[in-house]
């Protein structure tokens, strides 16, 4: 009709194509180019910034719940290993004292360094194949740590501290039997410093349980302050807390 604007309808291309399955020929079109359809069927498989934004976030919140689970599960097992290896010891210790009425001797805290007091185990009878490494390693933070690396900055601090009866034995109370028939085992911990690195058997501090506060206990928190012991050898009574 005359007066009227022409009306011209654009169709995507037709598309023709063979069905695979039945070898029949199938009719099919492409979304013209710059078209809404031609977009839409461009980003169809796409993501969108919101739907990725939920999965970091997502991520995240799995990660803040199972990182610091897996750490201290890490530090439950060693202190798990801690324990095996100070037994180890302390089996390699007694039989070592049944072959020669005695156990090593250590002078003081610091002679002879950790480093060689488990040397009677392994030369030149080995009463122990290897001797296990603490693995919390000790920083040099501590008192006990710096004044070790002041007499010999090679010494290694990943060992377990072996002394044998405590310098308290001579004060008054104290018991003669324990600077030479008792002895002890300590890690270092999950803190990594070694404070008390020797037993006190003075009554009064065992009877204040003074002690205590040098003593790992997971229920403070499983990376808490406080030293990991097994004492062997002579035990005239048993102290709480301590194996």
């Amino acid at each position: 009709m005359y007066g009227m604007p022409k009306l011209e309808l654009t169709y995507p291309p037709l598309c023709l194509y063979t069905n695979a399955r039945h070898g029949e020929p199938v009719m099919d079109f492409i979304p013209r180019q710059g078209t809404r359809m031609a977009v839409v069927a461009r980003n169809r498989f796409g993501f969108t910034l919101i739907e990725l934004l939920i999965v970091v976030a997502i991520i995240a919140i799995l990660a803040a719940i199972a990182v610091p689970n897996f750490l201290e599960a890490q530090v439950r097992s060693k202190v798990s290993r801690v324990k095996s290896d100070l037994r180890t010891l302390s089996n390699a210790l007694e039989t070592y004292a049944v072959d020669n009425n005695a156990y090593p001797l250590t002078v003081s805290f610091f002679e002879p360094l950790p480093s060689r007091r488990f040397v009677p185990l392994t030369t030149p009878i080995a009463y122990i194949s290897s001797v296990p490494r603490d693995p919390f390693d000790r920083r040099t933070e501590g008192n006990f740590e710096s004044l070790v690396k002041s007499i010999d900055p090679s010494e290694p601090l990943n060992l377990y501290m072996y002394n044998l009866g405590t310098n308290t034995a001579a004060l008054p109370g104290g018991d003669p039997n324990v600077l030479s028939r008792q002895y002890s085992l300590t890690s270092s911990g999950p803190d990594g410093v070694l404070e008390f690195p020797y037993y006190a058997f003075t009554p009064n501090f065992v009877q204040t349980r003074a002690y205590l506060q040098y003593i790992y206990d997971p229920t403070n928190g499983t990376v808490s302050r406080g030293e990991i012991f097994r004492r062997g050898g002579y035990k005239p009574d048993a102290i709480p807390g301590l194996p």
